[in-house]
């Protein structure tokens, strides 16, 4: 049920993961991992000599993924609660994720230069947020939406530059 919208067909799950162009020994931290359902297949793309870290506030979602992670035997998966920007080494993440979740992140903008510091050379962020301008109505008074500019102008403020913009998602 967690990651029922994951895997619906319109949220296009796989061609995500694809266009991420993750490698073998790339290191993901999947912020707002939720049950996970990019976390393991983040863990498959990167193999068992990368890593993955699935951060959320929900205590319950992270041990359902460590539960998960351990009966598939992904021991590169690891799980963090944090109600902040978690700290991580220089230069020791290849993708921060972001799907669904950007909304509800509070001071995105030194949120995300705090994390920039621990981006590999070629790191990068991918954000994927419900975006006001595909909503419907009701969804767009939600304040479960970020529209795109929003997004790239806070993610500039914060020392960061759009380098690519896939639109092949029909909300988001």
């Amino acid at each position: 049920m967690l990651n029922r919208n994951a895997r619906v067909k319109r949220s296009k799950a796989s061609e995500i993961v694809e266009a991420l162009r993750l490698k073998p020994g790339n290191v993901v931290v999947d912020i707002g991992a939720g049950g996970g359902h990019f976390v393991f297949d983040f863990a498959k793309a990167v193999g068992p000599t990368g890593r993955v870290y699935a951060i959320d506030t929900n205590k319950y979602y992270l041990e359902l993924i460590r539960e998960k992670a351990a009966q598939q035997g992904l021991l590169h998966v690891k799980e963090i609660k944090s109600d902040s920007a978690p700290f991580f080494p220089p230069e020791s993440i290849d993708l921060f994720f972001v799907r669904a979740v950007y909304h509800h992140l509070t001071d995105r903008v030194n949120y995300f230069k705090r994390l920039k510091p621990s981006l590999s050379e070629r790191g990068r962020v991918a954000i994927i947020d419900y975006d006001t301008s595909k909503m419907s109505f009701l969804w767009k008074y939600s304040s479960h939406s970020t529209s795109k500019e929003k997004i790239i102008k806070e993610m500039n403020e914060a020392g960061y530059k759009l380098v690519d913009d896939l639109d092949f998602l029909t909300e988001q």
